[in-house]
């Protein structure tokens, strides 16, 4: 019985490594789809962001923010304005669509975001 409870456990974590590398993959591949740019703009194309679970948190948001302007995100409790931000700083992987950004190496990022 001991032998049996024990490899159900190394089953269970061998199971929990495999879904574990599986979100790793998916997080490399959604980091990609953001970019850097010196152009000091904030823009969100098409963007979706779903947890592992599949509950969508953002869905098809598109906006775009130059540099020296300025936005106002609003709204209740859980609409959205914490994951936008997460989105932004790579914290949250997106599912689909594009963020751009300002590069780290802009002047203007520095002077604005520092």
């Amino acid at each position: 019985l001991g032998a049996i409870q024990h490899s159900n456990g190394a089953a269970l974590q061998v199971q929990q490594l495999f879904a574990t590398m599986s979100r790793l993959r998916d997080m490399e591949q959604a980091v990609q789809n953001v970019v850097a740019t010196n152009e000091g703009a904030i823009a969100f194309e098409d963007v979706t962001v779903q947890t592992p679970s599949g509950t969508t948190l953002l869905e098809h948001l598109t906006f775009r923010v130059s540099a020296g302007e300025s936005m106002v995100v609003c709204g209740h409790n859980g609409a959205g304005k914490s994951s936008i931000i997460r989105c932004l700083s790579s914290l949250w992987p997106i599912t689909q669509g594009k963020i751009t950004r300002p590069s780290e190496s802009s002047s203007q990022n520095e002077d604005r975001f520092s």
